[in-house]
């Protein structure tokens, strides 16, 4: 799956540049299409802000992100054990969301859910905004880590995300199922440190001290836990947080 797309929309929807005045270039707008769940994506993009303001010198430096947040989408794993139509017309909503924030200006785009990312190829977009694939960006990180690292994921994505990388290595169902009523407590306001210690039990029984945070909802844990996890967590949800809280000083991003 592509995660650099070309840049080339640098418009306002009024087909205009925006411009940052400070800097008198195209500025970048980030949007983040989120709601699957809400909680992890209104995180996400408060951890942007918390990051971005130790590096910007001003309010005004900070980046521009537009969140597009309806949680009322479908179960993505739910729809991938039904129907074929059941999933077009999800891949087609999912679309129909990303282009709105388009038309709103946005030029950067991260789609916040990972089984969300079997539903939407960033490639589309060529032409209309750069797509930061999550996937790419956890598989680029345990391929750099060198390491064999448990994948933490919904089922519907587990064995999608799993081919990413010969390193991830996946739960057996009867443990997979325990982690998918994990994910969803955490959707619905679960104390993140509750879940550390059933967490903790499938990280021992596989032998391994790195998992990846194949699920947006663990990046809730993350930010609960403050580096205080006693395994190694890939979360490509805090990487990006980094980057795009630096990304209005010229630096490429480099997923």
């Amino acid at each position: 799956m592509p995660d650099h797309l070309p840049h080339l929309h640098e418009h306002s929807p009024g087909g205009l540049p925006v411009l940052d005045h400070e800097m008198g270039k195209a500025a970048r707008t980030w949007g983040v299409l989120g709601g699957m769940g809400p909680l992890a994506s209104a995180a996400f993009v408060l951890g942007v802000y918390e990051a971005a303001a130790s590096l910007a010198p001003t309010e005004q430096a900070m980046p521009r992100i537009l969140l597009g947040s309806d949680p009322s989408l479908e179960d993505r794993s739910e729809v991938l054990r039904g129907s074929r139509t059941a999933r077009s017309a999800l891949t087609r909503e999912i679309e129909r969301r990303a282009r709105h924030l388009l038309r709103l200006g946005v030029t950067d785009l991260v789609v916040c859910c990972f089984t969300a990312h079997r539903f939407i190829e960033l490639g589309a977009l060529a032409g209309l905004a750069t797509g930061h694939s999550l996937v790419d960006a956890m598989a680029a990180a345990v391929a750099r880590s060198g390491r064999r690292t448990l994948l933490l994921s919904m089922s519907g994505a587990a064995d999608w995300l799993a081919a990413h990388s010969p390193m991830l290595e996946r739960l057996d169902p009867a443990e997979q199922a325990a982690l998918d009523l994990i994910l969803h407590s955490l959707k619905l306001g679960r104390p993140p440190l509750e879940t550390v210690g059933a967490l903790n039990d499938l990280v021992e029984r596989h032998g391994t001290d790195q998992v990846a945070f194949g699920c947006t909802e663990l990046h809730l844990l993350t930010r609960a836990a403050g580096g205080s996890l006693p395994w190694q967590a890939v979360d490509p949800l805090d990487e990006f947080r980094w980057l795009i809280a630096g990304s209005n000083d010229d630096r490429e991003l480099m997923i």
